[in-house]
């Protein structure tokens, strides 16, 4: 089973800032294993996090949409590393996708421990 949090309420604390930011989908995927009873609080197997973009629409290429998403990577690096501080999560474990509303476009950031990493994929929602 999953659940989906709507404009979830991050903070982000590093040795030199605090960041504060609202995730505005957050799909968890919960372990649904029998015999665990109730109250039992569910463990967090993975997370999608989906932010949504009103950026002007660009032409879709690779260069364009690899601008989109360097625009936007530090802010969901730091949900990523968010998420897997409070869930005590790999963060490979979590996918994180930027949709740019005015063109349907979809890009996800690749989960790397290495930092900046290309594209995973883009596609055009339908």
């Amino acid at each position: 089973p999953s659940v989906v949090r709507r404009e979830f309420p991050i903070v982000d604390r590093s040795a030199s800032r605090v960041r504060v930011g609202i995730i505005d989908r957050l799909l968890l995927e919960l372990d649904a294993s029998p015999g665990a009873t109730p109250p039992a609080t569910p463990t967090v197997l993975g997370a999608s996090i989906v932010d949504f973009k009103t950026d002007r629409p660009g032409d879709g290429s690779e260069a364009d949409l690899a601008a989109f998403l360097e625009r936007h990577r530090e802010q969901l690096e730091s949900y990523r590393t968010s998420i897997a501080r409070r869930y005590r999560l790999d963060p490979t474990r979590i996918r994180v996708s930027l949709i740019r509303v005015g063109d349907a476009q979809v890009v996800d950031l690749r989960s790397t421990t290495a930092g900046r990493g290309p594209i995973e994929r883009s596609t055009t929602a339908d």
